[in-house]
């Protein structure tokens, strides 16, 4: 009985996730029917999104035809972005949405723990004085738990290899949830969730030719080292594994992961790490091939492959119904989630070979939260397929006046549309699930559970269809959605966001005081969807004054208008930075959209804050212009520090008679990885400082980057970097103006940084180069290559590897400080 409670309750978690509304052509059929007989799980671990081996993913999902799946610990918060400038949290829901976007090509599944990553780490010791070690163990084991799978497989080894310290953690914290998945005495409240104790049978390791060359050699040398070729081709699929793992990989597009497509012999090599040595040398995962031992699911799949080959449409129908009601018997008397996982693919191929369409449409793409709207659902069967509509039900996020009963069977090619009265869930609006909770520097603070069962990708607002053909009843949800034309894209069908009914929009991210005789005019408009009459309460921390400026306490919003107000900010008082808060008497919330191509619309909520930071700087008065690279935000971030800043665009540098106005050029991050310099570009740039102008150039990576196109003295970039914020950092030459004008420095002034201190420092620069910062992370010896300044002609040229990207946007009084001495070196005659 137990095991039955189990199997049902994990049912539901697996029964709950919403199916994209992908049609299958008749290979793919074919080829998600021929994975129906295999029942072995892999389940591959890292530590970010992009860490993933796409190959050996869609080789095991598609050629070996496991239920595959990806496990990341973190969701890529601390990485870089080369396609907009969100970063953190916010370039985590993109990350996030590329790793599905990803599997929905190369035929994973996707999970996460609830580790925030926090960034660059060089050793697993430091990372896991910020990971809660328990946790992430407990959300490992869990999932292991869920999926059961025969074979785990990491991507990075225990030691041996310099890599990040997070690469390293998540294999360290595989080889231990390996065992632990096992024992009963090991997170055994995780048991009333419908998992049990698991023992996968194998770990290995996916060595590669980046950390060693030789291991094609090694082979038949080391009786632990296997190889596969990944690179055979599938017919069905027209592609080779190498191919859809190319286009997989090209998902990761923030990170500028863009993949070829290759053809031909690819080697993935696998260590063995624990558990049963494969007996066959050519073929490490036979053990694991091989079908059912129940006679009659393996009837069931005889027939029913026979059926699908020969395209006898009615007769596949009737051998997946009878397959389905065999897995179901042997679900009830067994606690392996493949048997349920195989139902569900069982249901989606009866709904694929059908040829069925149903959709939910509203006629507007955002809809506040509680509201009731009249909607279209629609159902076409464009095979005879025998399904029959039974009924639409509301779900957690959408409530029906009642469920809507059709009893209907599915005609072919003959349109059902029925209009109903939707009723959004008062309280609910689209969100980003793993945030619900906050987080803290380095976890997500939500429920174990709801992280570990649910990726954060699914619908939000679904309705649930009960269908049924031959006596078989299933269900499945079905988003609320937004359907329009776009004269060059075509049709775009997207998910409704459900917008607060009270939200609130600033004119600034954040407001900068030089000083404590500073002041700021803040202005905001709320927008409200239903009357508001009540209360309307501002607010500072640390000292900071507010006034406001007409503006009562007691407030009245009509419905579906909006409000503004104003209010002064000074910080006479102020001890140091804090946040301004408005509060209703009701929710409301400040909203950011996330919307790129590849991965869809998605709303942030936040709180209804701006940072106040106190920044302790003097005046610059430079006029400066600045060059976008990945994307950043540090020009908006020295605009309100009171500087003017001119945005240019590649093309302007080379008409000088626009570069002579600025006596400093900026250059944001990756600029010169990003961005297409040629001869002509340099010449300009050159001349632009030959004739006085001062070039500063932010941090970029070693790949693609070029020193001559902006300085005629070699430099080279490598890969050190300084991950502790609070490393020493140490001026060379102290009495050089970039530490004494007009703010003075020293090696005690670097405090409050977040993540790290710099990346990509200069490896080696030319003598003409003056180093002028320092540091180290603990354990380590000082390094060089952080700060460098050069003169050439009347001009200077300065290289910094510090992350003004990070701490400008996070109000680190000295990263201003520093960055605004660079900017007036010019002025103080000495570069």
């Amino acid at each position: 009985m137990i095991r039955k409670i189990l199997s049902w309750s994990l049912f539901l978690c697996i029964g709950a996730q919403v199916q994209a509304q992908e049609q299958w052509n008749y290979s793919r059929i074919q080829h998600e029917v021929a994975k129906l007989p295999q029942q072995s799980t892999v389940l591959y671990i890292a530590a970010h999104p992009d860490d993933e081996n796409t190959r050996l993913i869609s080789w095991l999902a598609n050629e070996k035809k496991f239920r595959t799946a990806y496990l990341s610990l973190t969701r890529g918060d601390g990485g870089q972005n080369l396609i907009g400038n969100e970063l953190g949290v916010q370039l985590g829901i993109i990350r996030t949405h590329e790793l599905a976007e990803a599997r929905k090509i190369d035929g994973g599944e996707q999970y996460f723990t609830r580790a925030y990553d926090f960034g660059y780490s060089k050793t697993a010791d430091e990372t896991l004085t910020k990971w809660n070690r328990d946790s992430i163990l407990s959300d490992m084991v869990f999932v292991i738990r869920k999926l059961q799978p025969d074979v785990i497989i990491t991507r990075f080894a225990t030691s041996g290899y310099p890599t990040h310290g997070h690469h390293t953690t998540s294999a360290l914290l595989a080889n231990e949830a390996f065992e632990l998945a096992a024992r009963a005495d090991a997170f055994p409240e995780q048991f009333k969730y419908g998992v049990s104790p698991w023992k996968t049978q194998t770990l290995f390791y996916n060595a590669s030719t980046w950390w060693n060359a030789n291991l094609e050699q090694e082979l038949g040398k080391m009786d632990s080292l296997f190889a596969v070729d990944v690179g055979t081709y599938n017919p069905l699929l027209g592609a080779s594994y190498t191919e859809i793992a190319g286009r997989s990989r090209s998902m990761h597009k923030s990170q500028g992961f863009g993949s070829g497509e290759p053809v031909g012999k690819q080697l993935e090599f696998l260590v063995l790490v624990k558990g049963r040595m494969p007996r066959n040398r050519q073929n490490p995962f036979q053990e694991f091939e091989g079908s059912f031992s129940n006679k009659l699911i393996q009837n069931n799949l005889r027939l029913l492959s026979q059926n699908i080959d020969n395209k006898h449409f009615d007769n596949s129908l009737t051998e997946l119904v009878n397959l389905h009601k065999s897995l179901e018997m042997e679900a009830k008397k067994s606690n392996r989630s493949l048997l349920l996982y195989k139902m569900k693919q069982v249901e989606e191929i009866i709904l694929q070979l059908s040829g069925i369409v149903i959709r939910l449409e509203a006629e507007k793409s955002e809809i506040p939260e509680g509201s009731t709207l009249k909607s279209k659902f629609s159902i076409l069967s464009r095979q005879n397929s025998s399904l029959k509509l039974i009924q639409v039900h509301g779900t957690e996020g959408i409530y029906l006046d009642s469920s809507y009963t059709f009893n209907t069977l599915l005609q072919e090619h003959s349109l059902i549309e029925k209009d109903l009265m939707v009723h959004l869930s008062p309280g609910k609006i689209s969100d980003i699930p793993w945030m619900r909770f906050g987080k803290s520097e380095s976890m997500f603070n939500s429920s174990w559970r709801n992280v570990a069962c649910d990726a954060g990708v699914d619908a939000q607002f679904t309705v649930e269809v009960e269908l049924e053909v031959y006596g078989l009843r299933f269900k499945r949800r079905i988003p609320l959605t937004y359907t329009s034309v776009d004269p060059v894209k075509g049709e775009l069908r997207r998910e409704v966001l459900v917008t607060p009914q009270y939200r609130i929009s600033f004119n600034s991210n954040a407001l900068l005081f030089a000083n404590q005789s500073s002041s700021k005019t803040l202005n905001f408009t709320i927008e409200a969807a239903s009357d508001y009459n009540g209360t309307l309460i501002t607010g500072a921390g640390s000292g900071f004054g507010v006034k406001r400026k007409q503006l009562g306490r007691e407030v009245m919003i009509k419905a579906n208008t909006s409000f503004e107000g104003e209010v002064d900010i000074n910080a006479n008082n102020a001890k140091g930075s804090d946040l301004f808060s408005i509060r209703f008497e009701k929710p409301l919330f400040s909203t950011q959209l996330i919307s790129y191509d590849h991965i869809g619309t998605y709303q942030y909520p936040q709180e209804a804050t701006v940072p106040l930071y106190l920044l302790n700087i003097k005046p610059v008065n430079k006029k400066v212009a600045y060059v976008q690279g990945a994307g950043d935000e540090v020009d908006t971030y020295l605009r309100s520090a009171g500087l003017q800043v001119d945005n240019l665009e590649l093309s302007q540098l080379k008409d000088a008679r626009t570069t002579a106005k600025y006596p400093v050029l900026i250059f944001g991050i990756r600029a010169f990885n990003t961005l297409d310099f040629t001869t002509e570009y340099k010449n300009a740039l050159l001349n632009y400082i030959k004739n006085g102008g001062h070039v500063i150039v932010q941090y970029n990576t070693s790949r693609r980057f070029d020193a001559n196109v902006f300085s005629p003295y070699p430099l080279e970039l490598g890969r050190n970097r300084i991950t502790e914020e609070d490393a020493t950092l140490e001026p060379i030459l102290p009495k050089h103006p970039v530490f004494n004008q007009p703010h003075v420095l020293d090696s005690t002034s670097f405090t409050g940084w977040i993540q790290e201190r710099g990346l990509y420092f200069a490896e080696t620069a030319d003598s003409a180069y003056i180093q002028l910062l320092q540091g180290h992370d603990s354990g380590e010896p000082m390094r060089q290559g952080i700060l460098l300044n050069a003169t050439y002609g009347k001009g200077g040229i300065s290289y910094c590897g510090l992350s003004f990207f990070r701490e400008l946007p996070a109000g680190v009084p000295s990263a201003y400080q520093l960055l605004l001495n660079l900017i007036a070196l010019e002025q103080h005659g000495r570069f």
